[in-house]
C-alpha cells in the first residue's frame, strides 16, 4: 500500500512540474501554437487580404511583466496605422485574457468588461468562450463581443518565409451584439471565420469560412522597420 501510495504521489508531482514550458506559458495545445516572441521589443505581423490585396492588418506583439507571471500583449491596426483593440493574454494562465480594449468610432479608447477570458481552446476537445462588453459611441448602448472557438483540424501545414510549419485550424463562432439596457433589446449578428495557428509563428491566417476574406501573413517586422514603414506611409 504505501508503494502504491508512493507511486501516485510522484506521478501527480511530475504532473505539477510539466504546467508550464522553458517560456512561462502554460503546457496547453498552444503552447506550441502561440507567437512565439517573449522579448518586451515589439513583433509585428502583417496580414493582407488575398482578395483585396491593399487592406492590411498590423497585429503588434511584445511582453509585459506583471507581479507574479508575464502578459503577451497583442495590438491590432488597419491599414492606415489606427488601433483597434488590444488583449492582453496571461503566459502562465493557459492564455487567459486579462485586459480588452477596444477604439471606438471616435477614435477613443474604452476599456472593456471582461466576462468570459478564453479566445483559444485549451485543449483539442475544448470550446473556449470569450465575451467582453464595452459602451458604444452611443451612451444609452452597450456593445457586446462573443467569440467561441473549437479545434476542427490538427493535419495541417503551412508555408512560411521558405519553410514547412505544422499548423492547426480553429472554427470561431462570432457574435456582435448591441444592446440597450433600457429597452432591453439587442441586434445581434453571428458570423464564422477559420484560423490557422502555425508552430514557430503564432497565428498565420484568418478569414471567412468561404474565403471570400482571408487575411494570411506576409511578413513578420521588427519594431524599427514597423517604424519605418509608418514614416514612408506618412
Amino acid at each position: 500500500m504505501k508503494t502504491v501510495v508512493t507511486f501516485l504521489l510522484l506521478a501527480l508531482f511530475a504532473v505539477s512540474c510539466k504546467t508550464t514550458n522553458d517560456d512561462g506559458l502554460s503546457d496547453t495545445l498552444f503552447a506550441e501554437y502561440f507567437y512565439p516572441n517573449r522579448d518586451k521589443t515589439p513583433v509585428v505581423y502583417v496580414y493582407q487580404d488575398s482578395v483585396n490585396g491593399l487592406n492590411e492588418k498590423f497585429f503588434r506583439t511584445y511582453v509585459t511583466t506583471g507581479e507574479d507571471q508575464n502578459f503577451y500583449n497583442v495590438e491590432r491596426y488597419t491599414s492606415d496605422f489606427r488601433i483597434t483593440e488590444a488583449y492582453q493574454y496571461g503566459l502562465k494562465d493557459s492564455l487567459r485574457i486579462n485586459d480588452h480594449m477596444v477604439v471606438d468610432a471616435y477614435g477613443e479608447k474604452r476599456k472593456a468588461k471582461v466576462n468570459a477570458r478564453y479566445l483559444l481552446p485549451r485543449t483539442l476537445n475544448d470550446e473556449s468562450f470569450f465575451s467582453s462588453n464595452f459602451p458604444s459611441q452611443l451612451d444609452s448602448v452597450v456593445m457586446i463581443y462573443e467569440v467561441k472557438s473549437t479545434v476542427i483540424n490538427t493535419k495541417y501545414s503551412v508555408d512560411f518565409d521558405g519553410k514547412s510549419h505544422d499548423a492547426i485550424q480553429v472554427r470561431d463562432s462570432i457574435k456582435y451584439q448591441v444592446f440597450n439596457p433600457i429597452t432591453q433589446k439587442a441586434k445581434s449578428t453571428v458570423v464564422a471565420q477559420n484560423s490557422i495557428y502555425a508552430k514557430g509563428i503564432g497565428l498565420y491566417s484568418y478569414g471567412s469560412v468561404k474565403n471570400t476574406i482571408l487575411f494570411k501573413l506576409q511578413k513578420i517586422l521588427t519594431e524599427e522597420e514597423w517604424q519605418m514603414v509608418k514614416e514612408t506611409a506618412m
